[in-house]
């Protein structure tokens, strides 16, 4: 005798707990297909460049310690001017190592693909891994930078694992500066001063601060390292 069919499992309650959409809105501006989110955003300042990092540690602290006057940090996340006719200008950086040259390649196809909208990028930032990085990485610097507006290879600096900023910059960072302050001239020509948002919901940055328009810290030094 055939044994009656076993009965058919009952199908499982629905979840009560609503689910996070599995997509971000992209930032305002221009959009292209198949652009999608890399990072979260923020309302942000225009009157400063911003430094995004591509991965953790790729070096935003430093470079801006080297002037604080110029750069704000943003960290992990991409900033966004309210103010259309000031768009934010940011400069990615990253650490010149294999998963650090990886993630910087990933932001500068989201930015090929139109995925940072109005956000203009001046450039990346790259700091050697060691005193003495290999060859196969350097050529990959060069490679994934050459996608980018600018390039600007920073030095390893000794003590900086100490949270040792040092007292005279290494000329690469005068370089850098020289080089995003002509890029992003406008936001700060004529010596006009740049009104803050007094807004609470503007991101000013990790490590941003008031100053005067134009009061920026020289660099002095020869070449250095990007650890935070």
């Amino acid at each position: 005798m055939t044994p009656p069919p076993s009965p058919a499992p009952s199908a499982p309650p629905p979840c009560a707990v609503p689910l996070p959409p599995r997509t971000v809105p992209p930032p305002p501006g221009p959009e292209r297909a198949g652009a999608r989110m890399l990072l979260p955003c923020f309302p942000a300042d225009p009157g400063r460049v911003w430094l995004v990092g591509a991965h953790g540690g790729a070096g935003c602290t430093t470079v801006y310690m080297s002037d604080r006057g110029l750069y704000a940090d943003a960290g992990r996340a991409l900033p966004v001017s309210m103010d259309p006719s000031r768009p934010a200008h940011v400069v990615l950086c990253a650490r010149g190592t294999g998963r650090g040259l990886q993630a910087l390649r990933d932001l500068l196809a989201w930015w090929h693909a139109g995925g940072m909208g109005a956000t203009r990028l001046l450039g990346v930032a790259v700091t050697a891994p060691c005193r003495r990085t290999p060859r196969a990485l350097r050529r990959g610097t060069d490679l994934i930078g050459s996608a980018a507006p600018a390039l600007w290879r920073l030095p390893w600096i000794s003590g900086l694992e100490l949270d040792a900023f040092p007292d005279a910059w290494p000329a690469a960072y005068r370089r850098m500066r020289e080089d995003v302050r002509g890029a992003a001239g406008r936001l700060w020509a004529a010596g006009a001063v740049h009104a803050r948002e007094d807004d609470n919901d503007v991101h000013q940055g990790a490590h941003a601060s008031e100053t005067p328009d134009g009061a920026m810290t020289a660099g002095r030094g020869d070449d250095g390292k990007d650890q935070g």
